[in-house]
């Protein structure tokens, strides 16, 4: 009984820490366009695979992105592999230390500098964290304004009115209420 609960959470356990330990490289190859060029332009990295793209005839991000899944893979089979040689040793103490030391790796790589940067558009100089949030507020506006638009003309067109009824001039207001927010975000 006592080695089907070790099995059943140290070996959950494990697995997650392997799929972390190639999710890391899977979204180092997901980003690797800006990450790409900031190493190039930074520190003149990766020139063998300017020449390794020069033989075969292949993109640099491309190369790139490739070699950080087959990183990731590597990496992360290994350390299964040693997880289940340590397993089939039958010393319950040596999976419990790999497991141990995979949480350390994963938070020493999910805290390097280069892994927190943000390398989309926002909070960059394209566009501010300010602009983003105003634009976002403006989305909103245009379909509070749209789903205002559509619920008054399926009232109105339901019911013949008048040009001069007090409904036509509720929905000019409104109207020319929302087009004055929109203005002034």
């Amino acid at each position: 009984m006592t080695t089907f609960a070790f099995r059943a959470l140290f070996t959950t356990l494990g697995h997650v820490s392997f799929s972390a330990i190639f999710g890391y490289f899977y979204g180092r190859a997901l980003f690797a366009e800006p990450i790409l060029a900031e190493k190039e332009i930074k520190y003149r990295q990766f020139s063998f695979l300017k020449t390794f793209r020069k033989i075969f005839g292949l993109k640099t991000i491309t190369t790139f992105q490739e070699t950080q899944m087959v990183n990731g893979l590597l990496v992360a089979t290994f350390v299964h592999t040693l997880y289940n040689l340590l397993l089939s040793l039958n010393i319950i103490i040596l999976p419990i230390i790999l497991l141990i030391g995979c949480y350390f790796i994963i938070d020493y790589l999910l805290h390097l500098e280069e892994t927190t940067k943000q390398y989309g558009l926002i909070g960059t100089n394209v566009i501010s964290e300010k602009d983003f949030h105003d634009l976002r507020l403006r989305i909103d506006v245009l379909k509070a304004l749209k789903d205002i638009r559509e619920k008054t003309n399926t009232t109105l067109d339901k019911v013949p009115v008048k040009a001069h009824t007090p409904a036509v001039h509720l929905r000019k207001r409104l109207m020319a209420l929302l087009v004055v927010l929109v203005l002034i975000t």
